[in-house]
Parts: structure tokens; sequence; C-alpha cells
């Protein structure tokens, strides 16, 4: 039995929020929930999301842009839309509201005094729930043995990266995973413990693994974005190279400080929400030119979770190489 936009609704987390509109949309199927602040990029949609958001950037007095939101949601069988007012929007538009009822989208307005993370944490829980209960995956998710598959396939190649003298000449391996050898590259450290302390809001992932937990979901993260990735393994951290157009610094100058930090930082909210039994930490790279700077690049990553680990700068759990005032 599918979980559905109506049993999403019915749980006591979303009591004060108010649907809309879009009834006829309630048996919509819910497959994965996709956490947008900013409603920019919405290429990545998937069938059967449900959308919540905060709603930075959207203009409420444009219709023709509205319009064009949800026509494209629809052409997308988003499941449903989450909508929390308060903090960008004072209230949603009833053009808005037309338009989702003409395209069947349930719309839900989220009040400001409901904690939109204990949302997304509790839906999440609800799904996976389902799923272990059902034996139903979402395509996002995908197989779990060919996911396990896939991890140990990048992971071997990775060790490979790292002892070999020409990591370039691995170009055809790296393609599978759609890694471009030439093209700009960022690796991160992850660190991941189990708090001694359980949450109240969401079971806790006990006696299990948080390396191999986390790095499934990481994995999931950036299938659903599209974005190429590469995974290895030691210890308690997980190391990760990705590459994608948000490795593209729009200057054309690979050493900004800041513009490849927002992907680090939406990566590092995601983990939280969907492993918040987890004590996660990200240590970061700069962007490097091309895979023949691997090892360069894991080095930087490496000193900038050791910084994390030791509360520098500022306790923070993302800490930039750059930052630390290396000089390169």
């Amino acid at each position: 039995m599918h979980f559905t936009v109506e049993k999403a609704l019915e749980m006591e987390i979303f009591q004060k929020c108010r649907l809309l509109t879009g009834q006829a949309g309630l048996q919509n199927e819910v497959r994965w929930v996709n956490i947008l602040e900013i409603l920019d990029d919405l290429s990545h949609i998937e069938p059967g999301e449900f959308l919540i958001t905060t709603a930075h950037g959207f203009n409420a007095q444009d219709k023709s842009m509205q319009r064009s939101m949800i026509e494209w949601f629809a052409s997308r069988n988003l499941a449903a839309m989450a909508i929390q007012t308060g903090h960008y929007i004072k209230e949603i538009p009833s053009s808005f509201i037309r338009f989702s009822e003409e395209y069947n989208i349930p719309l839900i307005e989220i009040p400001p005094e409901v904690s939109f993370k204990s949302i997304t944490r509790t839906l999440m829980n609800e799904l996976i729930r389902h799923e272990q209960s059902t034996g139903e995956k979402s395509p996002q998710e995908g197989n779990s043995a060919l996911l396990e598959s896939q991890l140990l396939e990048m992971k071997q190649l990775w060790r490979s990266l790292l002892e070999s003298e020409n990591p370039e000449a691995l170009h055809v391996e790296l393609e599978r995973h759609g890694i471009k050898a030439r093209e700009p590259i960022l690796v991160m450290e992850l660190s991941i413990e189990s708090p001694g302390e359980a949450h109240s809001e969401v079971s806790e992932p006990t006696g299990k693994n948080p390396v191999a937990q986390t790095e499934k979901t990481v994995a999931r993260i950036l299938l659903q974005r599209h974005i190429s990735f590469l995974i290895g393994s030691y210890d308690n951290q997980l190391v990760l190279l990705v590459q994608s157009d948000q490795l593209s610094d729009p200057s054309g100058n690979n050493q900004s400080e800041t513009w490849d930090l927002t992907f680090c930082h939406q990566l590092l909210d995601e983990l939280k929400l969907l492993s918040p039994g987890y004590n996660i930490l990200i240590g970061t790279s700069s962007v490097r030119n091309n895979i023949g700077e691997l090892k360069v690049a894991s080095q930087e990553a490496e000193k900038a979770i050791h910084a994390a680990k030791l509360g520098l700068p500022d306790d923070s759990s993302l800490v930039a190489y750059k930052k630390l005032g290396y000089t390169a």
C-alpha cells in the first residue's frame, strides 16, 4: 500500500498546518521529500516528491511565474507542496492557490510556529518506516543491493586513484560514474559519530555502522540532485569527491572563497535533517582544476576536518580549507 499525501497530513506534526487546495490529489503517492529553501532551480524535481519550502525568492505578484511553476510541478508529477509562511512570504497568494487547484496539486500552509525541520524529519522517518514495513522502495533510492555494489566499486576506484601516479589514466573508470578527469573537483571529508543521547523526535539508528548508514544517505542525496560523485571511507569518516555544474565558478576563478561552499552547506543541512541521530562534521578542500590534483585536494580536506574536530574556527560543523589561513 502506497504512502499518500492524505496519510502524511493525518500525522500529528501536520495538525496545525492547513490544506489550502488540491483535495483531488490527496491520493498522490509520496516517494521522497525534497527540501528547498530557495525556489530557483526546480529542474531536479522528481515524480512523487513532497516539496517543503520557505519560498525564499518567491514573487507573490508575478502570476505568470506562478502558473509556470505549477505547470512544471504538474509535468513532473509532484505529489504535494508545503510552504512555510512568516519568513519570506506573509501569506500564500490566492493566484498560486488557484493554479494549484487547477492542476490538482495539494498545497499546504505551514504556520511560522511549526518547526520546518521537525516536519521534514518526521515525514522522512515515516517514509522510511513505511518502506521497511511494506518492502516498497522509492525510485530515488533504487535497489539497495545495486546501490551497495556501486558504492563498493567507488571505494575501489578511490583507492586506485590515490595510489596512481597518473589519476587521469583512469578516465574510463571515472566516466562510468560521470566524473570527467579534466574538469574541476571538490573533495570533502565527513566525520560521523553516534551521540550517546537519543533524539526524542525520531527513531535512532542504533546498532548500525554510522559511516555505512551515512554514505548511503549521501549517495541518495547526490543521485537525487544528479551530481556526479565518488565515495571512499576509512575508520569513522567518509571521503567524498563531487563534480557538477556547481563546480564551475561563473567568474572563472576556481580559487573563490565562498561560491563553492553553498553546496557544502546544503549537503550538511540535508544530512542533519535525514540523519538526526548522528553528529556530522565536514571538512572541504578548495576547488581543484582536475582529477590530477586529487591528492592535494584530499590533503586539504583532511586538514579542514581536523580543524573541525578541534572546534576551529568558531566551533563550526563545516570548515573550508581556505578559511584556515594556509597559503597556496
